[in-house]
């Protein structure tokens, strides 16, 4: 049996849990997911399509978590009274946190309980964010922080990391998964896709994704974009997404710069019509403030797409378009580099094979067959997925 715990059931958790779910049914084995319950109700629709029916969903109803609001200790500890029960008379066992960063200093505490509740049980413990294990990462005082409570967690509850960040030199006990994505985005509708939007098929089409905010650099893609418009005067800028309230003078200014060339989509935009944007744009910004050094979505839906990249070079994002060939960083802040770079990009061919080979590398079902490998290997050991 295995038993995933998931604190903070929503979307994006749940497109990373089925493809885990679906892994561990594949490897024979009972599958049971223990959540809080959320005040704004989670949509289980979509999972549940995704996961075979044999899949048992348990809401800890006391146990009520609002939406971007994480677990405290207490919470924590009832969801694992649940597991715990739930192990009663089974003999093979797996107990999986699902992204145990979002709680980690409550897993401090709470590590006595899983050491003491779970001697016979396997544990696994997903890990989102892994700068403490990123070689050549600078020093920081919160890493050094993260790194000692990581160690004094993995000293208590003796779990296995499962890793998303290929960067990452395997250890004992350590597993690197490929970073999942889904969605109707696929490279060769470029053509359809700007006929569907309106646009001539020579326009360049830069596009920003989510919602706007210091961490996704809009202010540094503005003055770039500025900068810009001055070598590609007829550029269309299309933002999918909300801009936060303090940046709200960005948006202005590309609205004033550009005219009818700035496209601002602010309603809810389903899969299959973010897909088109994707494949009909020349390239995707990726711009992360510094303090940002994971992944993003965007950049492998863009891969996906056949749709080149321009981003920040630090972190895992600069990393992988850099291994993968998705397209060209520039170093943040400096705009004026950013400007030189997205130019790069529209004058030249994008070779998309290696970018559609990284997206090839990244879905559900390479993620399943993974875990599933995890699963019926021994205890303690380590691998890495292909790629």
């Amino acid at each position: 049996m295995t038993v995933f715990l998931e604190a903070n059931p929503f979307a994006s958790r749940l497109h990373v849990l089925a493809p885990l779910v679906s892994g561990a049914v594949a490897a024979g084995h009972r599958s049971v997911v223990v959540v809080p319950q959320r005040p704004d109700g989670t949509d289980w629709s979509t999972f549940m399509e995704e996961v075979p029916e044999s899949v048992e969903i348990i809401v800890v109803e006391h146990v009520r978590v609002a939406p971007g609001v994480m677990v405290n200790r207490k919470e924590l500890l009832a969801l694992l009274s649940v597991a715990r029960r739930v192990f009663r008379r089974v003999h093979r066992k797996f107990l999986v946190f699902t992204a145990i960063d979002d709680y980690l200093s409550k897993m401090l505490w709470v590590a006595l309980f899983v050491r003491a509740w779970f001697q016979n049980v396997r544990v696994i413990a997903f890990r989102y964010r892994v700068d403490d294990l990123v070689l050549g990462t600078r020093f920081d005082v919160r890493i050094f922080a993260k790194q000692a409570l990581f160690w004094f967690v993995r000293l208590l509850a003796r779990p296995e990391w499962v890793i998303f960040d290929e960067r990452v030199p395997l250890e004992e006990g350590m597993h690197i998964v490929p970073d999942p994505w889904s969605g109707p985005f696929e490279s060769g509708r470029r053509e359809r896709s700007r006929e569907a939007l309106g646009w001539r098929r020579d326009d360049d089409i830069i596009l920003l994704v989510g919602r706007q905010d210091a961490r996704k650099g809009i202010d540094v893609a503005v003055e770039a974009l500025d900068i810009l418009q001055r070598h590609k005067p007829s550029m269309k800028v299309v933002l999918i997404g909300q801009v936060a309230v303090e940046y709200a003078s960005y948006q202005h200014k590309l609205a004033r710069n550009l005219g009818d060339r700035f496209v601002h989509v602010e309603h809810y935009v389903t899969d299959s019509d973010l897909a088109t944007y994707f494949s009909a744009s020349s390239v995707v910004l990726l711009p992360y403030h510094s303090n940002f050094t994971a992944t993003s979505g965007v950049l492998v839906r863009a891969a996906a797409s056949g749709t080149p990249v321009v981003g920040s070079s630090h972190g895992l994002i600069g990393w992988r378009i850099r291994h993968y060939s998705l397209g060209e960083t520039f170093e943040y802040p400096l705009y004026q580099t950013l400007a030189d770079q997205i130019l790069r990009v529209l004058d030249a061919p994008f070779e998309e094979s290696r970018a559609l080979a990284f997206a090839d590398l990244s879905t559900p079902e390479s993620l399943a067959s993974r875990f599933e490998q995890i699963l019926a290997s021994e205890s303690g050991g380590n691998a890495r997925s292909a790629g």
